[in-house]
């Protein structure tokens, strides 16, 4: 009997950064964590020195300063082009890779890549790899809003909290490397919770994901429209922004 991908090797990603606009922000640290048998077994890690400066209001959410970053860190663009480099080669050999909220983190690597004159992910991984991407944010609210109707707008999709709910041992620290392992076992909670979407294959989930994220969007951002909310057209593109998907040639199975 054939292992499920969750048990065979898949890889998670997270990074921290000097802004929540994707489309704005620097990278600071990130780690890749590497999955066997469901299970965290090793890690790369980055720190570096952003091109800018870190605001307060960052430092507060993960605690890294303009101090430490210039004590500690390394180039900005070697780093990222380690962790761009890597990506690349998870997604072309055909591993899954992990990302809770794809589409920010996703979106800062193309931005950053592109503001250091360094080869994009849209430009250097293959068409159809793709869909080796699991975006666990996105699982956990499409499974919630259109698969057991347990899901609603007063609830909370933060790692953490949704963490909690499928009992995964977490403790919210915005450190890359917590967070990686967080999301990447959240992934594993999730596929044995639902037998819908553990008899789907990563291509399977991919294509899914789209469809989730456009419409939980669109219910968002109809939502806020009722309430009289402003807000920023509430982009529902995945897994990179919408300005950046028309840059890429992925295949998707409709």
């Amino acid at each position: 009997m054939n292992k499920h991908w969750t048990l065979k090797t898949f890889f998670a990603l997270d990074l921290e950064t000097t802004h929540g606009n994707p489309l704005d922000a620097h990278v600071i640290s990130g780690t890749i964590v590497k999955f066997e048998n469901g299970v965290p077994i090793k890690h790369q890690t980055w720190l570096m020195k952003p091109a800018i400066q870190i605001p307060d209001e960052s430092t507060e959410i993960h605690g890294l300063t303009n101090e430490y970053v210039k004590k500690h860190g390394a180039d900005a663009k070697k780093s990222l082009k380690s962790i761009t480099e890597t990506v690349q080669k998870i997604l072309n050999s055909g591993h899954p890779l992990v990302i809770f909220n794809a589409a920010y983190d996703l979106t800062v690597l193309e931005q950053q890549a592109e503001y250091y004159g360094l080869p994009t992910l849209r430009k250097t991984v293959k068409s159809n790899n793709w869909n080796r991407i699991i975006d666990s944010f996105v699982l956990a609210q499409g499974f919630e809003r259109f698969h057991t109707a347990e899901g609603h707008w007063g609830k909370r999709y933060t790692l953490p909290e949704v963490c909690s709910r499928y009992g995964v041992d977490f403790v919210e620290s915005h450190d890359a490397t917590a967070d990686a392992i967080g999301a990447g076992s959240l992934v594993v909670q999730l596929m044995n919770t639902s037998a819908k979407l553990k008899n789907m294959a990563p291509s399977d989930l991919f294509n899914m994901q789209r469809n989730w994220r456009s419409r939980i969007q669109k219910d968002l951002r109809d939502f806020f429209d009722r309430k009289n909310i402003e807000h920023d057209g509430i982009d529902g593109a995945w897994p990179l922004h919408s300005s950046l998907m028309t840059q890429t040639a992925m295949v998707v199975n409709n």
